[in-house]
C-alpha cells in the first residue's frame, strides 16, 4: 500500500490537474486543456479535428499544420510554390528597393562617397571616407601620368577595332631603346637607332648583323608568285631552282621584280671564267702552216671543254696573228686569205646552235705589190650567244687559203706577242 501512495505522489508532481479543468504538465497554472511546459516529442502522427466518434485527420504528406484562429481546429494545408515572375530592384535618392509578386521588400538606405572624400596624392593613392570613417589606401596605376610595371603576361584583344598611336615626337614610340624608334614628326622608322636618316623611310642600323630578305620559292620569272601581281621595285631571296619553263628559269638568289617579271641582279661571283680574261696568252702554242697552190688549210689553235649550270651569255673572243714568212720569195700577184673563227664540237641537247659551223669569223686577203710575201697580220674572232644549261666543247680555228692560181705559201698562226683569248659566261637568269 505504501508502494502504491509514492507512485500517486510522484504523478502528481508532474501532472497536475487544475480546478479549472485544465491539465498542465510541468506548470500549476495550465491555460488550456492541456499545458505542457517544455519539449513535447511525438513519435507518430497528429490527428486534427474529429469528435468524441471520429478520430480527427493525420494529413497527407507534404502539408503543412494552418492555424484556423481562436476556438477553430488547425488544419492540414497544401502550399503551392509559384515561380517568382515579377521580381524588381530600383534604386532611388539612395535607396534599393526589392519588389516581388508586387509586395515591396524593406528598403535599406544605401550611402554614397561624397566628392571630398575621393584623393589622389603624389603616389596616385585612392583613400575614400565613408560616414567618418577613411578605407585603406589603393595604389591606382595611370599610364598617362606614372611610369608602371607590367607584372604578367597581358594580351590585348582587339577584334575588328583598331590601336592607334599619334605622336609628333622624332621618337614617338620605341621598344628597348634603340631597337625599334618611330620618327613620326619625320615619318621614318629606325631599327638598331633612334634617329633614322632623314632621307629614309627605313633606316636599318647595325655593325654585326645584315638585313635578312624575305625567304621566298618562285616557279619563273615571268610568274609574279608568291605575289599577286608584278610589283615593281619588290626584292626576295629565292630558294628554289625551277628551269621547267624555257626561257624563264629561276636560281637561287636575289631577284628584284620590276613590274613586269623578276629579274636576278649581276653578281661579281657569278660571272664564269673558262678560259683567258687575264691578260695573258692562251695560246701556248705557234702553228706553222705550208698552203699548197690553190689550196686550204685549217689548224685548231685552242679547245675548251666547260659546263653551264645556268642559262648565260657567254662571249668568245681572241686576237691571233697571222705571220708571212716570205715563202716562196715572189709570187704572183694572188690574194692569201687568212681567216680564224670558234667553232663547237660537242653541244649539249636542246642546243639549237650547230657543231662544225663557224661564229665570230674574223678574215683578211693578202696581196703585196712587188708579189713579195711577208708581213704580220691580226685577226679577231670575237662573238656572244646565249647558251643554255649543258656542257659545251668549242675550239678556236685558223683557216689559211691560196687563191686559184697562187704559187702556195707559209704562214704561222699564233706568232704575235698580243695574242690572247678568253672565254666568260654570264648567267642570265
Amino acid at each position: 500500500m505504501k508502494k502504491i501512495i509514492i507512485a500517486y505522489t510522484c504523478v502528481l508532481g508532474t501532472f497536475i490537474y487544475a480546478q479549472t479543468g485544465n491539465v498542465g504538465v510541468n506548470t500549476t497554472t495550465p491555460q488550456k486543456n492541456l499545458h505542457v511546459n517544455g519539449s513535447l516529442q511525438v513519435t507518430n502522427e497528429i490527428n486534427v479535428g474529429g469528435n468524441a466518434s471520429t478520430a480527427g485527420s493525420a494529413g497527407t504528406a507534404g502539408q503543412v499544420l494552418t492555424s484556423g484562429g481562436a476556438g477553430t481546429a488547425p488544419s492540414w494545408t497544401t502550399v503551392s510554390i509559384t515561380p517568382i515572375t515579377t521580381n524588381t530592384l530600383t534604386n532611388t535618392t539612395n535607396t534599393i528597393t526589392s519588389t516581388v509578386n508586387g509586395t515591396a521588400a524593406t528598403a535599406p538606405s544605401v550611402n554614397t562617397v561624397a566628392n571630398t572624400t575621393v584623393l589622389t596624392g603624389n603616389n596616385n593613392s585612392l583613400v575614400t571616407t565613408v560616414n567618418g570613417v577613411a578605407s585603406t589606401s589603393v595604389n591606382v596605376s595611370n599610364l598617362y601620368t606614372a611610369n608602371g610595371t607590367l607584372t604578367a603576361n597581358r594580351t590585348v584583344t582587339q577584334g575588328a577595332n583598331t590601336l592607334a598611336f599619334t605622336p609628333t615626337a622624332t621618337n614617338g614610340f620605341s621598344v628597348d631603346g634603340t631597337t625599334f624608334s618611330v620618327d613620326a614628326a619625320n615619318h621614318e622608322v629606325g631599327i638598331g637607332t633612334a634617329a633614322p636618316n632623314t632621307n629614309a623611310a627605313l633606316d636599318v642600323n647595325s655593325t654585326s648583323k645584315g638585313l635578312l630578305l624575305p625567304r621566298v620559292t618562285l616557279s619563273a620569272t615571268n610568274n609574279a608568285s608568291p605575289l599577286s601581281a608584278h610589283v615593281a621595285g619588290m626584292e626576295v631571296y629565292n630558294t628554289a631552282t625551277n628551269t621547267s619553263t624555257t626561257g624563264q628559269e629561276v636560281y637561287p638568289g636575289k631577284y628584284v621584280n620590276d613590274g613586269t617579271a623578276w629579274r636576278r641582279p649581276l653578281n661579281i661571283n657569278d660571272i664564269n671564267i673558262v678560259a683567258g680574261a687575264d691578260g695573258t696568252d692562251a695560246m701556248a702554242t705557234t702553228a706553222t702552216i705550208t698552203v699548197p697552190a690553190g689550196g686550204s688549210v685549217n689548224t685548231t689553235l685552242y679547245t675548251a671543254t666547260f659546263t653551264l649550270t645556268k642559262p648565260s651569255l657567254v662571249t668568245f673572243k681572241a686576237s691571233v696573228g697571222c705571220g708571212m714568212t716570205g715563202t716562196p720569195a715572189n709570187d704572183t700577184a694572188v690574194s692569201k686569205l687568212y681567216r680564224s673563227y670558234w667553232q663547237f664540237t660537242s653541244l649539249p641537247a636542246g642546243s639549237t646552235l650547230a657543231t662544225s659551223t663557224p661564229y665570230g669569223p674574223s678574215s683578211g686577203l693578202f696581196r703585196g705589190t712587188t708579189f713579195a710575201i711577208s708581213g704580220v697580220f691580226n685577226m679577231t674572232p670575237n662573238v656572244a650567244l646565249a647558251l643554255i644549261p649543258g656542257t659545251y666543247t668549242v675550239q678556236l680555228v685558223g683557216r689559211l687559203t691560196d687563191a686559184t692560181g697562187g704559187t702556195g705559201f707559209t704562214a704561222t698562226l699564233g706568232s704575235s706577242a698580243n695574242d690572247n683569248l678568253s672565254i666568260t659566261a654570264l648567267p642570265l637568269r
